[in-house]
């Protein structure tokens, strides 16, 4: 029993584990996210359930007949994903499937470099009509496309994992590894975020993207 504990602690002081499950009653959640949004987005948090199996959602969304509407929700401070291994997960939820010309939008988890959801550092999944897998170093963009259909109404785990050594990133749905890339990791500081924003065209419908919860693990390689 004695090397048991001592396994647990010797790992405890590699790892840092974080998980808000959006159960409070304001958008900062129990870890202080930042809630932002602009023309004709908006953030708000919910702890009725949705259904019997998600207590607590916070939810991003975009109103009918706005062609830019955004709205985000991220953690801070920034930091470098280099010299750890990073591990983020999300359970979430689209009301609406996306659909050309009339509601175009864009789905978005992960790390990134603006609350806007304009990135120029990052690894993250983009929902479109399918879940796109990205990384971006200085403005360039590598995407794999997991051919994985967005359902509405349908519950995603998606995770992401970034490797100790810092040479790929492992994007993950519902626990089956669908996309890994090794290029374009990003170099400067990035954020969790995750958020939503439409694109070229108004919509017609308010859109609400749902997260049930967000799961963060930090894993060093040296002991403190």
């Amino acid at each position: 029993m004695s090397y048991i504990i001592g396994k647990k602690e010797k790992l405890m002081s590699k790892e840092v584990v974080l998980k808000d499950d959006f159960l409070s009653r304001d958008t900062s959640g129990g870890l202080g996210w930042t809630a932002l949004a602009g023309s004709g987005g908006g953030v708000a948090i919910s702890t009725s359930l949705l259904d019997t199996q998600h207590p607590g959602i916070i939810t991003t969304r975009c109103a009918a007949g706005s062609s830019s509407a955004w709205a985000s929700l991220s953690l801070s401070p920034c930091f470098l994903l280099s010299g750890k291994q990073t591990y983020i997960e999300a359970l979430v939820y689209c009301s609406h499937a996306r659909v050309f010309g009339v509601e175009d939008i864009r789905l978005i988890f992960g790390f990134g470099n603006s609350t806007s959801l304009t990135f120029v550092e990052g690894v993250y999944f983009v929902g479109s009509t399918t879940w796109l897998a990205r990384t971006e170093k200085n403005n360039i963009l590598t995407q794999t496309d997991t051919h994985i259909a967005i359902a509405k109404e349908t519950w995603y785990k998606l995770g992401i994992l970034i490797a100790l050594d810092y040479t790929k990133a492992e994007f993950f749905i519902n626990d089956v590894l669908v996309a890994t890339i090794n290029t374009n990791l990003p170099d400067a500081e990035v954020m969790p975020l995750l958020g939503m924003n439409r694109v070229l065209v108004s919509g017609v419908e308010t859109i609400k993207f749902c997260c049930d919860y967000v799961y963060l693990k930090y894993l060093f390689e040296l002991e403190r």
